[in-house]
């Protein structure tokens, strides 16, 4: 599954990348010393850094390169990848040895999906062909049988720049409509037998589209928007005319950049209709960040919240919000989107809004029982005198969170990352925050029993003033494991990572997570603090003779991460101990699937699964 640009909000983007000096030719290096150099294969973007000890070399295309730098005669070097950019994998051959003359054998090859047509995240029509042109010439890929894949189609290879370098996919008829249509391709292998590269793309194949732009024209009802050129002006109106919608079929509002307000009250989704933003104003290229789209409301008629879009009970993830930032409104307790049924987000923020009570970003209470997907999702904090402020608010239903980056606001009583009281799901890759509070300063907590997996997430409270700052808080039995998890509690009176408040069953797996910054305990109970890690299980005050018993614990570690930028940029540093970079379990001997990380790079980025939502790519061992 590939996820947008959502990331490019904590600074993820490439511009983050230590800004090393650009390569120079031969004759531009300093002084006399041994030069170091080689190529570079399939590489085609910026963002590229080699490093050697204190030696770095940015390279941002195929060709020769040498580091900028001098090295001494019987100079020791190892060249290891200090950065990669994203969508890539890489490889270093001849990366080591001693220096006794000038040594330009170092290969570094590289592969991308380097165009995708049409775009990853973009409505497509059901006839339409999926062309993906790779960086390397290629021997093959395999199309996943799940998704699009599991429509009838054809494929065929063509050369582009390369031999055998582009991948169409085409469908026998058309594509069946849907929304979150994923393509997967795995075992793609270059010609070369250096990689075997998997990655995907995910399309709204809609029956029908409108078009809404602040600069249209409703015409007194009479425009149908259903073309670009004469788009609508409101939202409303456009659910009104899409034809067809229900059902087997799937409709798309595209609405171009701008702020539309959708009246005083709540504006509630409608069964298939999905609403996709991000779009240029003449609807010719979509970029969410770059093209803002902005919905607002008075948030009446949602109940006892007041709520920007609610999602009626007939809803299921067919309904979709994608490319939108939703702000919540004013009231006593104000939240941007309220899930009484089922839906999907990608790439989508929202702001909890301006409650005098409580503000909460999403609110996930489906009766019956639906599944709520958040990927690439960014809840905002907006921190005040609320007494609650809340990233999501879990009561019922199903949720599945990656790749999110999940924040509670600041508030006088309790700020909650993500707080479960009731249902099941899965959180997975995603950065889960807690922030100031007068009492209570959580990241996770839970307060429901049911079957929760929780893998591959930053899990953080970090609070000054609250009396609790903890980052996983436990206060019911869920079943399923927690794994390569970075937990973290910061200030605060009493900093615990994980309590336990219940005495978690065996059952329950507590394995390689990385847990810092917790003065109080690795692991509280409600009668015992377990200070110390001992081969991967919590012991007491008196050192490793009594262990914690309660869940099975295993593998955990206790380091502090090195990121690229501890504020933005979460990304491990080549600084980063290796124990946390590499020292992760693989997902699937806890029966647990393997999923992409938070930059959609697949796991493992190496032979070793990462602690944490960015798997790590610095070849170093654990």
């Amino acid at each position: 599954m590939r996820v947008g640009c959502f990331l490019v909000l904590l600074a993820f983007a490439s511009g983050c990348v230590k800004d090393y000096p650009d390569d120079k030719d031969f004759f531009l290096l300093p002084g006399p010393g041994i030069v170091l150099g080689g190529m570079v294969h399939g590489l085609e973007d910026p963002g590229l850094v080699l490093q050697s000890g204190i030696h770095f070399q940015s390279l941002s295309k195929s060709g020769s390169f040498k580091f900028q730098d001098r090295f001494d005669p019987g100079e020791a070097y190892d060249v290891v990848l200090a950065a990669v950019p994203a969508g890539y994998i890489c490889n270093i051959q001849n990366g080591g040895g001693v220096l006794t003359e000038d040594r330009l054998n170092v290969r570094v090859d590289c592969l991308k999906a380097a165009e995708i047509t049409p775009a990853d995240q973009s409505v497509i029509q059901g006839s339409q062909p999926i062309q993906v042109r790779f960086t390397r010439s290629m021997t093959g890929c395999t199309v996943g049988s799940s998704g699009l894949g599991s429509d009838a189609h054809t494929t065929a290879w063509s050369s582009t720049n390369t031999a055998n370098d582009t991948l169409t996919v085409t469908p026998a008829g058309n594509w069946n409509a849907g929304a979150n249509r994923i393509l997967q391709l795995t075992n793609c292998s270059d010609s070369d037998g250096y990689f075997v590269l998997s990655t995907g793309m995910r399309y709204f194949v809609a029956s029908d589209v409108r078009y809404v732009s602040t600069a249209g024209n409703d015409m007194g009802g009479t425009n149908d928007c259903s073309v670009a050129a004469s788009p609508c002006a409101t939202i409303a109106h456009a659910v009104t005319e899409a034809t067809g919608c229900g059902g087997a079929n799937t409709c798309a509002i595209q609405i171009a950049d701008g702020t539309y307000n959708l009246g005083a009250n709540a504006f509630n989704m409608q069964p298939r209709i999905s609403l996709m933003g991000g779009y240029s104003a003449d609807f010719s290229a979509r970029n969410p960040w770059a093209n803002g789209t902005v919905l607002t409301s008075g948030g009446n008629g949602c109940g006892g919240q007041n709520c920007t879009i609610r999602f009626i009970a007939a809803l299921d993830g067919n309904t979709a919000i994608d490319g939108l930032e939703i702000l919540g409104p004013g009231g006593t307790d104000s939240t941007a989107v309220f899930m009484m049924g089922g839906g999907s987000f990608h790439n989508v923020r929202l702001a909890p809004g301006t409650g005098t009570n409580s503000r909460t970003g999403i609110i996930v209470s489906s009766s019956p029982a639906r599944t709520t997907d958040l990927e690439g999702v960014r809840i905002l904090a907006q921190d005040g005198s609320a007494q609650d402020g809340i990233g999501v608010r879990m009561d019922s239903g199903t949720l599945r969170t990656h790749a999110s980056v999940i924040q509670g606001s600041a508030a006088t009583q309790r700020s909650i990352g993500l707080e479960i009281n009731g249902g099941n799901g899965q959180i997975d890759s995603s950065f889960i925050f807690a922030r100031d509070a007068g009492n209570v300063s959580h990241g996770l907590a839970i307060n429901s029993a049911g079957t929760w997996r929780i893998g591959h997430n930053y899990i953080r409270s970090q609070s000054t003033g609250a009396t609790e700052s903890i980052g996983l808080e436990i206060g019911a039995n869920p079943s399923g494991p927690i794994y390569n998890n970075l937990i973290q509690a910061g200030g605060g009176t009493n900093q615990y990572c994980i309590r336990d408040l219940t005495g978690l069953p065996a059952a329950v797996t507590i394995a390689n997570n990385n847990l810092w910054d917790c003065p109080g305990a690795f692991l509280r109970t409600s009668v015992q603090s377990y200070p110390s890690i001992c081969s991967g299980n919590f012991g007491t005050n008196s050192g490793c003779g009594t262990l914690y018993s309660g869940a099975s614990a295993s593998g955990n570690v206790n380091f502090t991460p090195s990121f690229v930028n501890g504020s933005s940029d979460f990304r491990f540093s080549v600084s980063n101990p290796c124990s946390v970079s590499q020292g992760g379990i693989d997902p699937a001997t806890l029966s647990q699937p393997v999923l992409p990380d938070a930059l959609s790079r697949a796991r493992p980025g190496d032979a070793y699964f990462s602690i944490g939502p960015i798997e790590a790519h610095l070849g170093c061992t654990p």
